[in-house]
């Protein structure tokens, strides 16, 4: 039995048919990839924005700790102080305040001296 017309006529049109399916899922593919690459962007735009106002947070909140670690910090050295103050105190050991005083008082007595003397 020979190839009748229409046996190839039918081929032909079933070649065609193929090719046209062929390149039709070739285009969906490709905008397939043109579609996940832009929305890849756009996620990776989304994570960063987020990975910012997450930063941002962090840092608002470090700020917010030491301010307070350092208020603490201020108030135990001023308890310190004042406890060391109040030792020194019993022990009678004077204080910088109290010998810069003194010195005072004896450059007042110097220079007394030296006008009695001159």
């Amino acid at each position: 039995m020979g190839k009748t017309r229409n046996d190839v006529t039918e081929k032909l049109e079933l070649i065609n048919r193929v090719k046209y399916y062929a390149r039709q899922v070739g285009f969906a593919s490709l905008g397939a990839v043109a579609k996940a690459m832009k929305n890849g962007i756009v996620f990776f735009e989304t994570l960063t924005q987020e990975g910012e106002k997450l930063e941002a947070r962090r840092r608002a909140l470090i700020a917010k700790q030491k301010k307070a670690l350092e208020k603490r910090a201020d108030g135990l050295n001023q308890a310190f102080q004042e406890r060391s103050a109040d030792v020194l105190r019993r022990l009678r050991i004077p204080t910088r305040q109290d010998i810069q005083n003194l010195s005072k008082q004896v450059n007042v007595l110097n220079n007394h001296i030296r006008e009695l003397a001159g």
